[in-house]
Order: C-alpha cells, then structure tokens, then sequence
C-alpha cells in the first residue's frame, strides 16, 4: 500500500490531470485565472453563492458519512469529526466575505443551486449509501486541494486586479488560520480509508475521477451563465437545504 506522500503524489497526478481536462473543456474560466479577460463580478457572486449552497447541501453528506465512518474505523472518525466541526461554520465565514458584494443568507435562499451540485449531492447520497463514507472523504480532499492550489495565479494579477479575494472565490473556500491543517486532516483520514480495504485506493480513485467531474460540471455551468442568478422556475429543487430553509 501507498504511505501517506506517496497517496498526495497520487491525488496530485489524478487532479493536475483532471485540471487539463477542465481547461480544454472550459477555456474561459481559465482565461480569468491567467488575467487573460477581467474577471466577470457575476461570476465572483455568483460562486460565492454556489459555495453557500454547497457547504449547506453537503452537510447532510458529511454527517451520514461520519455515521457509517462510526462504523468502519472508529479512530478516523474522530478525525472527521473534527474536520467537520470546522466545515459546518464555513457559511458564516463566506457570508461575511461576501457581504460586500451584497450577497447574504437570504439572497443565497432566494438563488436556487446550480444543477450541477443538485446533481453532485444526489450522486455522493447514493454513493454514501452503497459504499460508506469514502465519497464524502473524496470530496473534502479535492475542495482542500483546490484551495491550497489556487496560489498559482501571476502575482501581478492578485495584487492590481482583484487581490487576494479572486483567489478565495476560485476556491470557493475562505481563507481561515488552520487551512493547512484542515487540509492535512482530510488527507489523514483519506489515508486510513485506502488502508482499511484491499480495493480502497482503486475506490478512493475512482470517486476522485467522477468528483472531478461534477466540479468540471459546475464551473462549465458557472462560466455558460456568466455567473447570472437562475430564475426559480428554471432550477432544479434544492439539494437537502439545511432545516430552517
């Protein structure tokens, strides 16, 4: 079995690739991040939005994941419980962000989720359900990784167009004081699951291949719309709206 760097080089070779992918399919959203065209303010609301919606419409995920984790390796999900006391008060962070632009918790109400992630939550519930908590873990680790990931935009770019707050958008993930650590602790939990099971890296690479392509999904349909809010009788229904939506 893979040791722990060995296991980041392979999630490092898996995502890079899927980066290429993504940037043949959607050449634009790459044009943003190489200051090739300004960046879109709809598009920047419109992913702050999105990013609300996803942490809410996840949260069911990562709980039930926690719940069959209980289960599978009781040690690890004392790590993820941890890594989800943290997710669970991302929104907040984010709506305080973004309230600059005008974006808080009733606006996000009030803008349906994109199909894509209605359609990402359904896929990782089903997955959860037929194969355990290793779906939920995939995502934690591609959201942790694009963030830490996000650095590579030309310094000249950050600091005279849209500063450090382009780079929190692309990530969908604000920046927070434990981020490394955060991201260390999806990966250490990551790690024990391929362990656990003779197929579990063959498991945890195959969610990672088909996660990548729910993001791809999502920022086509982000970048087709132009970060534009969709009216409500053209959206899907909400993916699992936290209680109180």
């Amino acid at each position: 079995m893979l040791d722990k760097s060995a296991f980041s080089e392979a999630i490092d070779y898996v995502l890079q690739d899927e980066g290429r992918i993504t940037a043949a399919v959607v050449p634009g959203l790459f044009q943003y991040r190489a200051g090739e065209q300004p960046l879109d303010a709809r598009f920047r609301t419109r992913h702050r939005i999105e990013a609300v919606w996803r942490l809410w419409a996840t949260a069911d995920v990562h709980a039930l994941a926690l719940a069959a984790m209980l289960r599978e390796d009781y040690d690890a999900a004392r790590m993820w419980s941890d890594y989800l006391a943290a997710e669970i008060k991302l929104d907040k962070l984010i709506l305080q962000e973004a309230a600059q632009y005008d974006v808080d918790e009733a606006r996000v109400r009030g803008t349906p989720p994109l199909r894509s992630t209605v359609l990402m939550v359904e896929s990782m519930l089903r997955a959860v359900f037929a194969m355990g908590s290793t779906p939920s873990v995939v995502y934690a680790v591609m959201v942790e990784w694009h963030w830490l990931r996000t650095s590579v935009l030309p310094a000249e770019r950050v600091k005279d167009d849209v500063g450090q707050e382009f780079i929190r958008a692309i990530a969908a993930h604000p920046e927070f004081p434990a981020i490394k650590d955060h991201a260390n602790l999806a990966l250490e939990v990551a790690h024990r699951q391929i362990m656990r099971r003779p197929d579990g890296l063959a498991l945890f690479m195959n969610c990672l291949r088909n996660g990548s392509a729910f993001f791809r999904a999502y920022f086509g349909e982000l970048y087709m719309y132009g970060g534009a809010e969709v009216p409500e009788r053209q959206a899907p229904a909400p993916a699992r709206a936290p209680r109180g939506a």
